[in-house]
């Protein structure tokens, strides 16, 4: 039923009730009958009078009703077209919701893979860490240990220029010595003069063989030469020693020992071809 039959119905229930108390008035107040009569009569009227405007507006609200519902009918139509279409979309969707989540399967398997990997990364790291803790403080203590050595080294250094200068002064001056010396002796053997009546005498040498090991020439011009014999050998100050190039076998010289070593000696070249001693040349004690 709809809002304008209902309202024509209490419209109805309405005027019925006025007319039964009209009548209740007019059988209980004759004066005013008519009066009320009148006045029933004119709300009837009114009534009527709404109720065919009801029933027009009625008859346009059924018109617009019937036009609306054909209008939804349509949007129904589309809309249960779009429904279909929505749930095609819908089960396409799914397919790929369904591979996507097959994917994202596989990939949260590889994700644990990797979490374990990263775990065994991580140990592996902080193992790495404490080895690599380890060697920067051994390397610490390898560079301050270096850092002492090179610093000792330099003191060595140091020390032995100062020795090595000092060597070459006494080696000067031996030699500077060792000339005045011969001089001496050479002026004494011209005065037929001796010392304490001593005579000019070499140290005799047991058979021994040796090679050159360095030639060095000094400031003054005078060849040195180490041998490769020493006191272990017998060898003693004033010993001579036939200096001999085995390859072509020449007689270079002779070389005096001078000062002694355990395993070497270092003496003086004198001799015809000393200009060509070289190491690895032979030297004899006796030919």
């Amino acid at each position: 039923m709809s809002a304008l039959t209902k309202l024509f119905v209490v419209l109805l229930v309405i005027c019925s009730l006025m007319l039964t108390a009209a009548l209740v008035i007019f059988v209980n107040q004759q004066d005013t009958f008519l009066t009320a009569f009148a006045a029933a009569k004119s709300t009837l009227d009114q009534y009527k009078r709404d109720k065919n405007t009801a029933q027009q507006e009625l008859t346009e609200a059924k018109t617009s009703a019937n036009q609306i519902a054909a209008q939804a009918a349509r949007a129904a139509t589309d809309m249960q077209t779009t429904i279909a279409k929505l749930t095609d979309d819908a089960g396409k969707k799914d397919v790929e919701i369904n591979k996507l989540n097959a994917r994202i399967a596989v990939l949260d398997a590889a994700v644990s893979d990797l979490t374990t990997a990263a775990k065994l990364g991580q140990q592996n790291l902080g193992d790495l860490q404490k080895r690599y803790e380890a060697m920067v403080a051994e390397s610490d203590k390898l560079r301050i240990n270096n850092a002492e050595l090179n610093g000792a080294n330099t003191d060595f250094e140091k020390r032995l220029d100062v020795a090595q200068r000092e060597l070459r002064v006494l080696l000067e001056q031996m030699t500077q010595l060792k000339k005045e010396n011969t001089q001496a002796r050479d002026a004494l053997a011209q005065h037929n003069i001796t010392l304490d009546g001593q005579t000019d005498k070499k140290v005799a040498a047991p058979n021994l063989k040796g090679v050159i090991r360095t030639v060095k020439l000094s400031s003054d011009g005078i060849l040195y030469a180490t041998i490769s014999l020493g006191s272990s050998d017998n060898v003693a100050k004033g010993m001579q020693f036939n200096v001999i190039d085995q390859t072509a076998m020449e007689f270079l010289g002779k070389l005096t020992v001078e000062t002694v070593e355990p395993t070497q000696s270092f003496g003086r070249l004198e001799g015809p071809r000393i200009q060509n001693v070289k190491p690895e040349n032979q030297v004899l004690s006796q030919l």
